[in-house]
C-alpha cells in the first residue's frame, strides 16, 4: 500500500471518530450501570445483559481499531490517541476473556468505567488536539516489524495489571476476611499473565531496538521504569506466598505498580521511549 493510498480522507476518518467515540462511551456506561442494578427480582438479568452491553462495545471499538489501521496503514496504537482507545479496548477484551472466572464477574462495571475514562480521553484529545490525531507519516522506528508487536503485547499486559489494580483496591476495602482473601486472590490471577506478558513485550522492544538503533538497552526514563514495574510485581507475588505481616503488603504493592505503570505511560514522551 502506497502511503497517499493509506491516508486516504481524514476528513471521513474524523467523521467517523466524531461519531463513534460517543457511541463507544455510552455503550461502556450502559453497561456498568447494567452491572450494578438496584435489589430486584430480575438483578441478574439486568447484570446479563450489562455483560452483552459490554461485548457490543468491545466489538465497535474493535471495528474502529480495525478502521484505524486501514486509514493511517500502521498499527492503530503507536500516538497517544490511538493507545487510549487500544487500552480502552484491551482492558474490556481482557475482562471479556477471563470473566469464566466466577468471582471475576463483578468487575465487569469497573472494567467498563476504566474504558469508558480511556475513551473519554481519546475523544477530549480528538477535540482539543486535533493534529494529534491526523494519519500522518511516522518514523521507521515506530512501523518497526518488531515495535509493533511490542506496544501490541504491551497494553494487554497494562490491562491486566488494572485488573489487578481493581482487585486488590476492593480487597482492602472488604468487609470479611473472606472476601479479602478472594478478592486477592483473583489480583494474583490477573498478575500473573500480565507479568508474563509485560517481559514478552520489553524482550520485543529490545530485539526492535537493537535491529533499527543498534542496541539492546539504553538508560532512558522508560526502561527504567519497566524495570521498576517488574520489580514492584515480582515483589507483590512474593509477599502473596509469604506468611504474617509481609503478605498483607501484596494489595499495596499492586496498587504501586500499576501507578507507575500509568506514569510511566503517560509521564514519558507522549508514551513512547525518548530515542523515538
Amino acid at each position: 500500500m502506497k502511503q497517499g493510498e493509506a491516508m486516504l480522507d481524514p476528513f471521513k476518518l474524523f467523521a467517523f471518530e466524531r461519531t463513534a467515540l460517543p457511541i463507544m462511551e455510552a455503550l461502556f456506561l450502559l453497561a456498568a450501570i447494567f452491572y450494578s442494578p438496584p435489589a430486584m427480582s430480575n438483578k441478574k438479568l439486568l447484570k446479563t445483559a450489562g455483560f452483552v452491553i459490554h461485548i457490543a462495545a468491545t466489538a465497535i471499538v474493535a471495528g474502529f481499531l480495525v478502521m484505524r489501521f486501514f486509514i493511517t496503514g500502521h498499527a492503530p496504537f503507536v500516538v497517544l490517541y490511538e493507545t487510549l482507545v487500544y487500552f480502552a479496548f484491551s482492558v474490556s477484551l481482557v475482562f471479556l476473556v477471563l470473566s469464566w472466572r466466577k468471582d471475576s464477574f463483578g468487575y465487569g462495571r469497573g472494567a467498563a468505567i476504566f474504558s469508558w475514562i480511556l475513551l473519554l480521553a481519546a475523544l477530549i484529545k480528538r477535540l482539543v488536539d486535533q493534529s494529534g490525531t491526523y494519519p500522518r507519516y511516522l518514523s521507521p522506528a515506530l512501523t518497526n516489524a518488531l515495535f509493533e508487536p511490542h506496544a501490541a503485547v504491551a497494553f494487554p499486559a497494562y490491562a491486566l495489571f488494572a485488573l489487578a489494580f481493581m482487585a486488590a483496591f476492593t480487597s482492602l476495602t472488604a468487609s470479611d476476611k473472606e472476601k479479602r482473601k478472594q478478592r486477592q486472590s483473583l489480583a494474583e490471577f490477573y498478575l500473573w499473565p500480565g507479568i508474563i506478558l509485560f517481559v514478552i513485550s520489553a524482550g520485543l522492544g529490545a530485539m526492535a531496538s537493537r535491529t533499527f538503533f543498534g542496541f539492546w538497552w539504553s538508560w532512558e526514563a522508560k526502561q527504567i521504569a519497566a524495570i521498576a514495574i517488574a520489580v514492584i510485581f515480582a515483589l507483590a507475588l512474593i509477599t502473596r506466598s509469604s506468611k504474617g505481616k509481609t503478605a498483607r503488603l501484596f494489595p499495596w504493592l499492586v496498587l504501586l505498580g500499576f501507578v507507575v505503570v500509568i506514569l510511566t505511560w503517560l509521564a514519558t514522551n507522549s508514551g513512547l521511549h525518548e530515542f523515538l
